[in-house]
């Protein structure tokens, strides 16, 4: 780091700084709105731009599903020019709209959330040169837009309650207690998007076939992360004095959630292939901590700005709160400048560095290797970081490469249970029109018959009969649901239909499976308006998302029965041939 660079990052500073007292003062009228810890009420259009997203979001990935993997992508790079150009573009109007004309601000909304990540993922699969496989990349968008958040919003008060109830930690619970804001951004928000940005990996971990795949399911699936949490983040400050900065530092973010996502899906990938755990859980374990320790260092400017804030109002009349706030806007540009820029720099230079890698290159000697992959100082904070992301991505992409301590564990092929066997043909898979039959039929046993039963007593003889008398049966058919479901390993309807639940590797799903599947998954699944079960209609394996969570298949058992009868060698099919 030289002076040069110390200079230049001041000079940034005080441009930002100057850029956003002339927005408080001069562009921005006195009546201004304050913003508050909590998160204001948005209006409509605001929401309405949000669903339309995650509907196209939701469409988009499913078209991609049918698609093939893209040749491989020209070195050329004339769409990060403009992407950059639309990004310009996008601010400058935003902030226009804001100053002259408000309610068409929102149409710059989208495309400041989304341009960024287009940026980005544009960049990896340009520096990477491989194929684009798309029906990866697609569950991935779809679960970083939908299922990362939700477990994100399930998981961070968890950590919280976790901090302030940490019996070892007295410490921990003071600064829960005293400074809630350092402890929640800092913190339990870090440790909990991090997992939740690993739903992923979780849900194509049988379809990954090579540590890039593995690093680019995790970047997009942060990149999604990223959106959702842009629009969340831009319309809660949709105001002209907020809009510069906000968008500029979310813009930035774009590089973080990607990049700190693949790091941990690339290590998640190097524990399965590994035949070296030990070694390959230290790596995700480290992995892990690395990255919620740089995404808190990039939250803690922010909560300490708005945790200090509300202490500067009470200062016998000194400040008020447009004093306040502008004081918290013009820290906050510098900090962008003194802090988030050079963590940026950071990041980029360790994302190369781990792209290179990935292509596991060959060095002229040990002293090359030793200086590319080990040289680290606590005095160069950047090479170290460098250094150490480029040791962890060459370690899980040797994952593919059967030699030394990173050859893959042998597979032991299983015997299949029943008829619950891997479906080699598409056929196999139980199709959508017969699970959705299946669904039907459980709603109708749980809540139409006690309905139906109901409404036939209230008609015929019995119109006095107890409010109580339909949540009864509901509650006992559930029980008796649950009970033949766990007996049985499949519901009623799919008992009903010819269906069964395997596992991944064809055997019968475990009960311990198929309770995460039934408890977990599926809520999660459900909770977007079922479009986590609409998914199956058109994924190759016929899962959905509850599926590829729990690492099941639903396959039909007449058409795997007669597969297999037909093979030679087969005793069911020697006794026909006998017959």
């Amino acid at each position: 780091m030289t002076f040069r660079v110390i200079l230049a990052w001041l000079t940034v500073g005080i441009v930002l700084v100057a850029a956003v007292y002339w927005l408080e003062t001069i562009a921005q009228p006195s009546s201004r709105r304050v913003v508050d810890v909590d998160v204001p009420e948005l209006p409509g259009r605001v929401w309405l731009v949000i669903g339309a997203y995650l509907l196209a979001t939701f469409t988009v990935g499913a078209i991609l599903m049918r698609r093939r993997s893209s040749d491989t992508i020209p070195s050329r790079r004339p769409a990060l020019k403009w992407l950059a150009a639309a990004l310009a573009a996008t601010v400058v109007g935003g902030q226009a709209a804001l100053v002259f004309a408000e309610p068409w601000a929102v149409a710059f909304l989208a495309p400041a959330a989304i341009l960024p990540t287009l940026l980005v993922m544009t960049y990896l699969i340009r520096r990477l040169g491989t194929k684009v496989n798309w029906p990866l990349l697609s569950v991935a968008l779809v679960a970083g837009t939908f299922l990362a958040p939700t477990v994100a919003l399930l998981l961070t008060p968890l950590v919280m309650f976790g901090l302030l109830l940490a019996p070892g930690a007295p410490q921990a619970t003071f600064l829960v207690a005293f400074a809630p804001l350092i402890v929640f951004f800092s913190v339990a928000t870090p440790l909990a998007e991090e997992a939740a940005k690993q739903v992923g990996v979780v849900m194509l971990r049988a379809r990954i076939r090579s540590a890039t795949d593995a690093f680019m399911v995790g970047a997009v699936t942060g990149a999604g992360f990223a959106i959702v949490e842009d629009f969340l983040y831009i319309s809660a400050n949709l105001q002209a004095v907020d809009w510069p900065v906000v968008v500029a530092i979310r813009a930035l973010s774009h590089l973080i959630h990607p990049l700190l996502a693949g790091l941990i899906s690339l290590q998640a990938y190097g524990l399965i292939r590994s035949g070296s755990r030990a070694g390959a859980r230290d790596r995700l374990l480290r992995t892990y901590v690395v990255a919620v320790v740089l995404h808190g260092l990039w939250n803690l400017p922010w909560a300490i700005i708005y945790q200090i804030r509300p202490l500067w109002d009470p200062l016998g009349g000194i400040l008020d709160r447009e004093q306040a706030d502008l004081g918290a806007n013009l820290l906050l540009a510098l900090v962008t400048a003194l802090v988030y820029l050079p963590l940026v720099f950071a990041m980029w230079k360790a994302l190369v560095a781990g792209l290179e890698q990935l292509k596991v290159p060959v060095y002229a000697s040990a002293q090359e290797e030793r200086e590319a992959l080990f040289a680290s100082s606590w005095r160069h904070p950047v090479t170290r970081l460098t250094t150490f992301v480029a040791r962890q991505a060459r370690m899980a992409a040797l994952a593919d490469r059967p030699a030394g301590d990173f050859a893959p564990s042998p597979v032991v092929k299983p015997t299949p249970l029943r008829a619950a066997v891997v479906p080699k043909k598409t056929d196999d898979h139980a199709s959508f029109r017969r699970r959705f039959a299946a669904w039907v039929l459980d709603f109708s046993v749980v809540f139409a018959l006690p309905a139906g039963l109901v409404l036939f007593l209230r008609i015929s003889w019995r119109p006095d009969v107890a409010w109580w008398l339909p949540l009864a049966l509901a509650v006992l058919l559930v029980i008796g649901s649950a009970v033949f479901l766990i007996v049985a390993r499949r519901s009623v309807g799919k008992a009903l239909l010819g269906l069964r639940i395997a596992d991944s590797r064809g055997m019968e799903v475990g009960r311990g499976r198929l309770v995460v599947r039934e408890l977990l998954a599926k809520p999660l699944a459900a909770f977007w308006a079922g479009a986590g079960l609409i998914w199956a209609a058109w994924d190759p394996k016929r899962q959905g998302w509850h599926d590829l969570l729990a690492g099941t298949l639903v396959v039909e058992v007449f058409l795997v029965e007669q597969r297999l009868q037909d093979q030679p060698g087969h005793a069911k099919s020697r006794q026909i041939r006998s017959g």
